[in-house]
């Protein structure tokens, strides 16, 4: 009887409008996100900052968002595709006001990220990354 009267309320709010077909995915579907979505930003700050660290690169790189997506399953699962590309600038520079043009040999490098966020308290579990010179 309670499993009824959910059921029914839940169907009647998909009519009135309050639950949107577009936003409601199956579970452990992909769900493509805006790239100025407030988790995107933050997720491409993080990664950003950990290819910082795990690269020799003495310069700055531009970072571009390309397309992030979502799946929930078992945590949430984010796919994030960045491209890197050069400047001139060292990392002992301040990389917001330094406008210097890539080296001739610097190339840009398109990367395309897993990463999963199981709670909210913890950073994001980067476990997968594919990297290619374009």
């Amino acid at each position: 009887m309670i499993l009824f009267l959910l059921l029914s309320a839940l169907l009647s709010c998909y009519k009135c409008g309050v639950i949107k077909k577009e936003n409601v995915t199956s579970l452990g579907s992909w769900r493509t996100l805006p790239l100025d979505a407030e988790e995107v930003t933050k997720l491409t700050t993080f990664i950003a900052d950990a290819w910082y660290e795990d690269s020799y690169s003495l310069y700055w790189y531009k970072v571009k968002t390309q397309h992030a997506s979502v799946q929930v399953q078992n945590g949430i699962i984010y796919q994030i595709d960045l491209i890197f590309e050069p400047t001139g600038c060292l990392k002992e520079e301040d990389f917001e006001t330094c406008k210097k043009p890539a080296l001739e040999d610097m190339e840009v490098e398109a990367c395309h990220f897993y990463t999963q966020d199981s709670s909210s308290d913890s950073s994001p579990i980067l476990f997968s990354v594919t990297c290619v010179n374009i």
